[in-house]
């Protein structure tokens, strides 16, 4: 049975080095109940018996638990794990771009119903001002700006002050009809657009899990490596911590399906 790690560090009375692999192992437990913990659930899984047996046994440490060869053996599953994490932030990223995309979207809707906003309230306080009688037929009549020959002679012998008023009234009536047509649609348009708003809002608070899970997982895969690498690190340089054939074989062969992964994925 090979020797524990702990025992490999009495004996070559590498201390340092038994704290920085315990270090890098909470490091990546604290992990464990992160996204992160279900998409490594099997190394995961590896790392938690050892702790369970560390507390089981009282032993002073989790390397009392684990052999060389167990840590070799976690450190492949999560290695073999890494491909898994990569294709879920990419999943992840994009759900983050389209959020991005419905964001701007959601900003220019909420743009244009203010301009219609304004507009309504502007159209509104000139409606205010303005006569809302509707004007007479003498004051149409008065008002024609193309009276023709005929209805020109009769307007000769009108005072002016008259023919003026008329066309003030006209003019007041038709733009407040205009307006009010014009306020209308900017209203209906309003509404339409914060439809619209309010659908982009319903898929962006949808996303938003997203991009914070992207967000956390991106940082905790780079927690996991550079834990990974210390552990690496550190275990091939306790004395007679070698790596046996069978784990070089392993290591190989992940490194064989990274490369197929990652051609797979192009």
């Amino acid at each position: 049975m090979s020797e524990t790690i702990y025992r490999l560090i009495l004996r070559g009375k590498t201390t340092y080095d038994g704290q920085k692999i315990e270090e890098a192992i909470n490091e990546i437990l604290s992990l464990e109940d992160e996204y992160i913990g279900l998409i490594c659930y099997e190394a995961f899984e590896e790392l938690k018996k050892a702790r369970i047996s560390e507390n089981h046994n009282l032993y002073v440490s989790i390397l009392e638990a684990l052999t060389e060869e167990d840590l070799f053996d976690i450190i492949l599953e999560f290695k073999h794990s890494l491909p898994k994490i990569d294709k879920e932030l990419n999943h992840l990223q994009k759900d983050v771009d389209q959020l991005k995309k419905i964001n701007l979207e959601i900003e220019r809707l909420q743009k244009q119903c203010q301009s219609n906003a304004e507009q309504i309230s502007l159209h509104d306080e000139t409606i205010g001002k303005l006569l809302s009688a509707e004007p007479g037929t003498l004051d149409r009549f008065l008002a024609d700006a193309k009276p023709g020959k005929i209805k020109g002679f009769f307007l000769r012998f009108v005072r002016k002050e008259l023919i003026e008023e008329a066309k003030s009234k006209c003019t007041q009536y038709d733009l407040r009809n205009s307006l009010n047509t014009e306020v209308r649609r900017l209203k209906a348009d309003k509404e339409r657009l914060e439809k619209e708003s309010d659908f982009y809002t319903k898929q962006r608070d949808q996303l938003q899990s997203s991009e914070t899970e992207h967000t956390q997982l991106l940082a905790n895969k780079m927690t996991l490596q550079v834990q990974i690498e210390q552990l690496e690190n550190t275990i091939g340089s306790i004395p007679k911590a070698k790596k046996s054939k069978h784990v070089v074989q392993a290591a190989q062969k992940v490194d064989e399906d990274d490369e197929l992964q990652f051609s797979i994925d192009l």
